[in-house]
């Protein structure tokens, strides 16, 4: 529901505020992925619950210290591109803030993952969701329609939901805040973390770095043409994100890996082909229907993304799979080529095609590192889990 939500604040923010403006939030929402939150979360959200599944709780209390000195470079970082590119800047200082809270919130509901208590989450983030349409429609009613109200809208939500977090984990964060000795050393969980920050960042740059180079290579318009039609797409990654939360546990203790993989892998290739098929049809009807006539120019955009649905689906498991058998150096290895593959295509393919070279490089990408990942995996479970 919480996804649901996010994806209906999306399109109502894009039917609101146009190509241009949209474009202006999706630009600065992407420089902050890349180079803000990866820094910021440093993947300690799946540490947690990789090891608080494995019975170290005190993890938790270390992955928050450590969260809140990398929240300081990444805000930073983030302040000094500001005056590099041509961004907005009120909207790019609200973005973050969004994403450092966004972080810590991460980082308590991963310790209530790693025990497989999800129940909070599952009530929370779609409340939290649904205050980023709410807020957004209050400042709209007072004429106030820009990147900023966008920006803020989301930030204002996410601040809300970690304070009524803290509040209602209650004993938790005290066991949390307590809990020095069932941990593993900090330096441990530093190296892992490092490994994968240059994981994420280099993900979130094949993911995202197609908005960044349209922002510099083309305008805002052609970033918000794209962003319409991604957003649409992601939108479906509610599926594969929802199943993943719910088996990573599983995975990352070992047992019965194999039977859940080769599950999974089915399961999760059927329903993306399915999706894909579905999606590619119905993106004229779609367009039209959720944006009221705008962005007609992203229905060609969205039907070249909607391939990417078979192997986004997978690559949830693989990816997630990779980490769960502790080969983040492996990941990391496999992301940065992926990545490179996708700055080098979207040099190529944006001036000539515009959004449409930024989608075509995004479905190479992903169907590239899919089929890598898998194979290591299989590999890996062909030979042996250890």
């Amino acid at each position: 529901m919480s996804k649901l939500f996010s994806l209906l604040f999306y399109i109502i923010l894009a039917r609101a505020l146009g190509e241009d403006e949209y474009g202006k939030f999706s630009y600065a929402l992407t420089i902050c992925l890349i180079f803000g939150y990866p820094i910021s979360q440093l993947g300690l959200d799946i540490l947690v619950v990789k090891w608080v599944s494995r019975g170290k709780l005190g993890v938790a209390r270390s992955a928050w210290r450590i969260c809140s000195v990398s929240s300081l470079f990444a805000v930073g970082l983030i302040i000094a591109i500001s005056y590099l590119v041509r961004v907005e800047k009120l909207t790019i200082y609200l973005l973050m803030i969004y994403l450092i809270s966004q972080s810590f919130q991460n980082i308590l509901f991963a310790y209530l993952r790693g025990q497989e208590y999800m129940k909070v989450e599952g009530i929370l983030l779609p409340i939290q969701r649904l205050f980023y349409i709410i807020i957004f429609l209050i400042l709209s009613n007072f004429g106030i329609k820009n990147s900023s109200s966008g920006a803020f809208s989301i930030a204002v939500s996410v601040i809300l939901g970690l304070s009524c977090l803290r509040i209602l984990m209650g004993k938790d964060i005290k066991l949390i805040c307590l809990n020095t000795y069932n941990t593993i050393k900090k330096s441990t969980l530093i190296k892992e973390a490092l490994t994968l920050t240059a994981v994420s960042m280099l993900w979130m740059v094949y993911f995202r770095v197609d908005s960044f180079m349209l922002g510099i290579m083309r305008n805002d318009i052609d970033v918000g043409i794209y962003n319409a039609a991604y957003r649409l797409v992601e939108g479906t990654f509610i599926l594969p994100g929802i199943i993943m939360i719910v088996y990573f546990p599983k995975l990352a203790k070992k047992i019965n890996f194999n039977k859940i993989f080769l599950l999974l892998l089915i399961g999760l290739g059927a329903l993306g082909t399915l999706l894909a098929i579905t999606l590619y049809l119905l993106a004229p009807f779609i367009i039209k229907i959720l944006y009221t006539g705008k962005f007609t120019n992203s229905i060609s955009v969205l039907q070249i993304l909607s391939i990417t649905l078979f192997f986004v689906f997978i690559g949830h498991l693989t990816t997630q799979s990779l980490i769960a058998l502790d080969m983040n150096r492996t990941y990391l290895a496999l992301t940065a080529i992926g990545a490179s593959i996708n700055i080098l295509l979207n040099y190529f393919f944006i001036p000539i095609y515009g959004p449409k070279g930024a989608a075509l490089s995004t479905v190479f990408t992903e169907s590239v590192i899919t089929l890598i990942t898998g194979g290591v995996v299989w590999e890996k479970i062909r030979r042996g889990l250890q």
